[in-house]
């Protein structure tokens, strides 16, 4: 009989890595990945909403309040996926849903519960918000050159869902 550190030793020296192999995406779940994978995009890539609300210029609300509310133009609705068709101008804003591109001219958004809507066209903001507010920035998740997964690790659904993100 030998010792279990002796067993261990013997398997080590004796057992050699499977060579590495490139599978698809797909068929890669619980699979040991060989090398680190690095980012080559910025996640988010471009600056997205945060929320679903109202896209506008931070500094034409630093005044409202639930007393004296400022009353935005709405010049359109922005889906996720959808880039915006128009410029955000003094006194409009843009229904923004969230992951949606934040259109030209926005600076924040604010979220749909903090609003009312008095006509199909308005909306009134009844605090001030801040510049930025809501509002992913490119790269907040990943920079370019960041290793997102080292190796070796198994492979399991969220890290492939980054792969796949990732492209």
């Amino acid at each position: 009989m030998i010792s279990v550190d002796d067993a261990l030793a013997r398997v080590i020296n004796e057992v050699e890595p499977l060579p590495s192999e490139l599978v698809p995406l797909a068929a890669a779940d619980g699979r040991v990945l060989a090398e680190p994978i690095i980012s080559t995009l910025m996640l988010p890539p471009f600056a997205n909403s945060a929320m679903d609300g109202y896209a506008f210029r931070a500094s034409h609300v630093a005044q409202a309040s639930p007393e004296q509310p400022i009353f935005l133009m709405l010049v359109e609705s922005i889906s996720a996926g959808m880039v915006g068709k128009h410029t955000v101008g003094p006194g409009q804003a843009a229904r923004i849903m969230t992951g949606a591109p934040i259109p030209s001219g926005a600076d924040a958004v604010i979220k749909y519960e903090d609003t009312t809507n008095p006509t199909p066209d308005t909306v009134a903001i009844t605090q001030p918000v801040t510049l930025g507010n809501c509002i992913r920035l490119p790269g907040e998740d990943v920079q370019i050159g960041a290793q997102v997964v080292p190796a070796p690790a198994i492979l399991t659904p969220p890290t492939l869902g980054l792969c796949a993100a990732l492209g």
